[in-house]
């Protein structure tokens, strides 16, 4: 969680003299720097005063101050005693730019994780840092990191929720032409430009909550649940034509299979959708809604929809109420054969 700091002296062949208590520190009351320091910040501490340094050469007054220069990162979240889960520090997002057309925003600073849920929000302020950051970059792409800092809580993640203003997807959608790629434990979402304009138009409220639920997991299927919640209890589906990817981690009792993705229904019916198996262990579907789908091995996919296509057909057969009238007749080949003629309830030939 930490990183090295690293003391200069702004006097040759200085010692240097270091506490991390914020007091000033001197010859008999400091530890001589001989190689890099390890810190953690403390909450509520400012970062300035964690470390304070002096040069002591011959006879340098212990007031003589050192000039240092130091990398420092505080641990984002801190274990949250026995609960298993963890609180985040108040600390804000980090919105960067790169010179491959990205921005990007660490939400670790505001990740909790608790009993399988793993929560970021972008407040106001930080989403309009990210709109103008991807404008001022000509960004083709914003990338929301809202995983799990920790591996127990990363690993533990079964529903990912992350908040985005409303006024920040407008934004992104009116002032760039950015994909939105939110990135969680469950699985990671690619919004086209034209899918995050088309939940900003819908959306009601001053948020959007993306959420992904890893609902099922059995050996042979995994079932997740993909929804866009609006800040007043209004849900999202339809992308009005434009396009979502969805990559999540293939199951190891999976992995050498050939792997599809159903859309499930609400009345449970499967269909495939299109997908591909990635080289690093993972499988990314393509939608233009959000609903319930599953990664499955294709055999058992075909016969699952197999059985409910038979099915179906039974039904209607059964709905039709059909009559059926039979006759011998002699084939071509001279053979006798029984044709059998369906006809509905109401004498009609089907």
């Amino acid at each position: 969680e930490n990183q090295s700091v690293t003391l200069t002296s702004s006097t040759e062949g200085a010692e240097i003299y270091y506490t991390i208590d914020g007091t000033s520190p001197s010859q008999s009351n400091g530890t001589k720097y001989t190689e890099a320091i390890s810190v953690t910040g403390t909450e509520g501490k400012s970062i300035q005063t964690i470390i304070k340094a002096i040069a002591v050469k011959d006879k340098m007054q212990s007031s003589d101050v050192v000039t240092f220069t130091y990398t420092i990162k505080i641990p984002a979240q801190q274990n949250n005693g026995g609960g298993g889960g963890y609180i985040p520090l108040a600390q804000k997002p980090i919105v960067e730019n790169d010179d491959n057309g990205t921005t990007s925003a660490d939400l670790s600073n505001t990740t909790s994780t608790s009993g399988g849920t793993t929560a970021a929000n972008i407040d106001k302020s930080t989403g309009e840092e990210i709109v103008d950051k991807a404008v001022s970059n000509k960004s083709e792409e914003i990338v929301i990191d809202a995983t799990a800092k920790h591996t127990t809580a990363a690993d533990s993640t079964v529903v990912a929720q992350v908040g985005i203003p409303t006024a920040a997807l407008k934004g992104i959608a009116e002032k760039t032409e950015a994909d939105v790629t939110v990135k969680t434990d469950v699985a990671e979402v690619k919004m086209d430009n034209a899918a995050a304009g088309a939940v900003a138009e819908q959306a009601a409220g001053d948020t959007v909550q993306i959420i992904v639920e890893k609902v099922d997991e059995t050996a042979d299927k995994v079932e997740f649940q993909l929804k866009v919640v609006c800040s007043d209890g209004n849900v999202i589906r339809d992308f009005k034509g434009g396009n979502v990817a969805v990559t999540v981690a293939i199951p190891k009792d999976m992995a050498e299979k050939k792997v599809v993705c159903v859309f499930i229904d609400e009345n449970g019916k499967m269909s495939k959708v299109k997908g591909q198996k990635n080289a690093d262990g993972t499988y990314t579907f393509f939608t233009g809604h959000f609903s319930t789908y599953a990664l499955m091995a294709e055999e058992e996919a075909d016969t699952a929809i197999a059985a409910q296509q038979k099915e179906e057909t039974l039904a209607a057969l059964s709905d039709q109420q059909l009559t059926a009238r039979s006759k011998l007749v002699t084939m071509k080949n001279g053979k006798k054969a029984v044709k059998i003629t369906w006809y509905n309830e109401n004498g009609e030939l089907m």
